[in-house]
């Protein structure tokens, strides 16, 4: 789709971001504009809106990317918890965000929103490690 930031993305092929591929999925980075060092991606190369549109293989595939993604963040910067969140609104192509807590400071849902917004205080989010 053409007015959808994901595929564009996708059709642009700047891989530089993307740190794995999974069958349909692909792990990248998020923007610098999130503040948050290890916070990633996984979204399906394809437009899709639903649960519906995957295929058991994509599950599947999922599932490897979910693993690689975790195993990234945790290796690369030890959080104390990762929270894995899918809301597909703003954006109605789906996608999951995987957002590393790095202190006890703020959680749940309060860090997860100011995280998706962007909106961290650098006291709430990592310092240089």
């Amino acid at each position: 789709m053409s007015d959808c930031t994901i595929c564009n993305f996708h059709q642009s092929c700047d891989s530089s971001e993307i740190l794995a591929r999974f069958g349909e999925f692909s792990v990248r980075h998020s923007e610098q504009e999130k503040k948050l060092k290890g916070y990633l991606y996984i979204e399906p190369r394809s437009h899709w809106t639903s649960y519906l549109d995957w295929s058991q293989e994509s599950f599947l595939d999922f599932g490897k990317a979910l693993e690689f993604a975790t195993n990234w963040i945790y290796k690369n910067h030890s959080p104390v918890k990762i929270y894995t969140v899918t809301v597909s609104e703003m954006v109605p192509h789906m996608h999951f965000h995987l957002i590393p807590r790095y202190s006890d400071d703020l959680k749940g849902i309060d860090y997860i929103k100011l995280s998706l917004q962007g909106k961290l205080l650098e006291d709430q989010s990592i310092r240089d490690l």
